[in-house]
């Protein structure tokens, strides 16, 4: 997801500050799967629903 966010800002579809925020969030989600993984061995179902909705805030973010 960083990677398209990257092309976002180059074509200048969303701003500097923008894409800074979107990937914070996307690596406050990879750490908080690493966590959650490291503490339980497993993702539960709610756990991976709650970082997916999280993912897919940005994604809608990044498609406007």
């Amino acid at each position: 997801m960083n990677d398209d966010i990257s092309t976002a800002r180059k074509s200048r579809k969303i701003t500097k500050n923008e894409a800074s925020g979107m990937i914070e969030r996307v690596s406050r989600v990879r750490k908080q799967t690493e966590n959650l993984f490291a503490k339980q061995g497993i993702l539960s179902a709610a756990d991976k629903a709650d970082l997916d909705r999280k993912l897919d805030n940005v994604a809608n973010q990044l498609c406007r």
